[in-house]
């Protein structure tokens, strides 16, 4: 066996008594800033490839007297702590990239093979050495740009996607010729935030399509524009919500409204509520309430439940690879979801609660999501009655009583002939037209016995 040799700077006396007097040289590698401690130590104490002892007890206590001549210590339980021992397995690589792919970080990971595999030591890595193992993302400097519509479910659905390294006007131009191309046609209306270089490319490419703002990025930036203190404690945030959230009004209705809150609250001089003022026609839902939106224009909730779909999977460290991996995933997740809706709409059918002929041709009609709204319309037919009409040049006004609001409040509702199809609009919800559905109070007007009413011209595309 090898003898032991003592250097005189250090002395090992035992396994739980060790002296220290850190000799060495530190040096920074080039190109580097990491530094490295070189022992300075007697050339005798050092470990040479080939030495041999009798006992792994004689092997620790040689190098324990290295250690202590060189200014570290060793102790075999805290061994899983250097580097040279800290090494991934293939089997560990697996198993973070696939908890990757359910957005379970590499810190969690860590934590769940720490459990699995019995303690710290025997994982045999720390929880830097997982982080290590992924590269953030933000080195790419890349935009995620997601295309969304509304399924015949009335939830979110996503037809593409494009990682963009820069958001230039030319850039947004050639995503959205592919976007052309893929889709066959443009769409009807697109909802974007207030980005200047997507304005321009959206009037140049899709120049057939109606352009407009979400509301939700618009109003989301309010707090910030005109003060916290404002909006939490004045009456302010309230009044301008009413007017900006609703589908109600008519654009001059609007406008006395606007006007009405700049003045009580002497904004006059705020440039930001002029810009959207001034824009407000692509925005706000008083200037196009008419226009078929499938319900784009409650772009709060769509923008909310689209920021929190993504999120749920994707994560701003993830690598490229993980994020086409997380993308995947929950493309996955909304295509089952969608095959499921259509399943429960063409398998199952929904409880009536009227004997309205009405009520059964629309579960017939609709899918199972959008009849559920209907319905709550349907069932309000009951509390409703009509109380009188006025012919006025071609067009029929009924006054429709609603017993579920107070005793002098009234519905407007017109019936308009044109070439010998009737159309209708509720003057109180002005729904009709945005949302292809309908409200409780069209059945009644008529005079017609409602349990007999069907669909015929009230029914509209789901």
């Amino acid at each position: 066996m090898a003898d032991t040799i003592v250097d005189d700077r250090a002395v090992f006396t035992g396994f739980d008594s060790l002296t220290y007097a850190p000799r060495g040289i530190e040096i920074t590698l080039p190109n580097s800033s990491e530094k490295h401690y070189i022992p300075d130590v007697l050339e005798e104490l050092k470990p040479k490839v080939g030495m041999t002892f009798d006992n792994m007890d004689q092997a620790f206590a040689y190098y324990c007297n290295y250690a202590a001549a060189s200014g570290f210590g060793v102790r075999k339980e805290d061994m899983h702590f250097l580097a040279s021992s800290r090494k991934l397995t293939q089997l560990q690589k697996h198993m973070i990239q696939s908890m990757a792919k359910i957005n379970i970080g590499p810190v969690r990971a860590f934590n769940v093979m720490r459990t699995i595999f019995g303690g710290f030591e025997e994982v045999g890595v720390s929880k830097n050495d997982c982080k290590n193992f992924k590269r953030e993302i933000n080195l790419y400097s890349m935009v995620f740009v997601p295309f969304t519509g509304i399924d015949n479910h009335n939830n979110n659905v996503s037809f593409g996607a494009a990682l963009l390294a820069s958001e230039t006007a030319e850039t947004y131009k050639w995503l959205l010729r592919c976007f052309l191309k893929a889709f066959g046609k443009q769409p009807d209306v697109v909802v974007t935030d207030q980005d200047p270089a997507m304005k321009k490319a959206i009037e140049e490419v899709f120049s057939g399509s109606r352009h407009r703002l979400c509301m939700w990025h618009v109003m989301h930036k309010l707090s910030t524009k005109v003060g916290v203190t404002l909006c939490n404690t004045t009456d302010f945030k309230q009044r301008i919500c009413d007017i900006v959230w609703t589908d109600s009004l008519s654009p001059s209705e609007f406008e006395v409204g606007w006007h009405s809150v700049i003045q009580d609250f002497d904004l006059s001089d705020n440039n930001w509520l002029g810009d959207i003022y001034d824009m407000r026609e692509s925005w706000i839902p008083a200037y196009y309430r008419d226009e078929l939106m499938s319900g784009l224009m409650r772009t709060t909730s769509r923008s909310e439940s689209e920021n929190h779909f993504f999120g749920q999977v994707f994560n701003v460290r993830s690598t490229l690879l993980e994020f086409l991996t997380h993308f995947e995933t929950a493309i996955e997740s909304q295509r089952h979801n969608q095959r499921k809706n259509d399943h429960d709409t063409r398998y199952t059918r929904p409880q009536l609660k009227t004997d309205f002929v009405l009520e059964k041709q629309a579960s017939q009609i609709y899918t199972k999501t959008l009849f559920l709204d209907v319905q709550v319309e349907i069932v309000g037919i009951e509390k409703c009655i009509n109380v009188k009409l006025e012919n006025i040049d071609g067009f029929t006004k009924f006054f429709i009583k609603d017993f579920d609001q107070l005793c002098n409040s009234y519905f407007e509702e017109e019936a308009i002939v044109k070439a010998g199809k009737k159309s209708r609009q509720c003057q109180n919800c002005k729904e009709y037209g945005h949302y292809a559905s309908t409200c409780s109070k069209p059945p009644k007007k008529t005079g017609v016995n409602t349990k007999e009413k069907t669909f015929d011209t009230m029914f509209a595309d789901s």
